[in-house]
């Protein structure tokens, strides 16, 4: 399997960078959450 950098490759990417940055998002959310009363 070539590993190429076409759309599906790209799109691949994105999706994982724009999971990581809503998981830590979510993450501080929590955390902020929790400290504050």
């Amino acid at each position: 399997m070539p590993y190429d950098w076409s759309g599906a490759q790209m799109r691949r990417t994105r999706l994982l960078r724009t999971t990581a940055v809503v998981m830590f998002l979510l993450l501080v959310i929590g955390a902020s959450l929790l400290i504050r009363p």
